[in-house]
């Protein structure tokens, strides 16, 4: 993960309220699963978009939105298996 994409996740809305220290950003464990959840949803075929209009909280999807999607079963197995 490059900081270039946080940064863009961090622009777009994606990542929010990320705790500062001066200038250095501090990232908690749940910042660094939804990072890794975004990355999952883009094997998936998701754009930042539709994960940006999917976000329900600072670190959660709807979920049932999610399911709904028109997605090849296998691909949404893999996505959830390490979630």
């Amino acid at each position: 993960m490059s900081i270039k994409a946080i940064r863009h996740y961090e622009s777009i809305g994606l990542l929010t309220n990320i705790e500062r220290q001066g200038c250095y950003r501090i990232y908690d464990n749940a910042d660094v699963e939804f990072v890794s959840l975004i990355k999952r949803a883009q094997l998936l075929e998701l754009s930042l978009t539709q994960l940006k209009q999917l976000k329900v909280t600072r670190h959660d999807l709807d979920w049932p939105a999610l399911m709904a999607l028109p997605f090849n079963i296998n691909l949404i197995k893999a996505f959830l298996k390490n979630f």
